[in-house]
């Protein structure tokens, strides 16, 4: 699950930087308050519209939800880079 709680780390940190609290966020996107507080602690991912939901309240695009994720052609399967600061 490293990409989800990437994916969710990358949300929360959005989040917070605009002073938005989860409640704001879940208001202002249309997405349950349980779904936004799993996605945000690592244990779901949004689907495809949740994630275009939450970069227009948050003013951003979906990559910027997903920085640090990408896809491995040959191994066909998400990789997770290090968050910054992280060796």
């Amino acid at each position: 699950m490293k990409l989800a709680r990437r994916t969710g780390a990358n949300m929360r940190s959005l989040r917070e930087s605009r002073g938005l609290s989860p409640e704001a966020l879940s208001s202002r996107s249309g997405i349950p308050l349980s779904a936004v507080v799993l996605f945000e602690n690592g244990a779901a991912l949004p689907d495809l519209r949740q994630l275009v939901a939450i970069a227009d309240v948050l003013g951003t695009t979906p990559g910027a939800i997903l920085a640090g994720v990408r896809w491995d052609q040959n191994q066909m399967r998400f990789e997770v880079d290090a968050p910054p600061g992280i060796a």
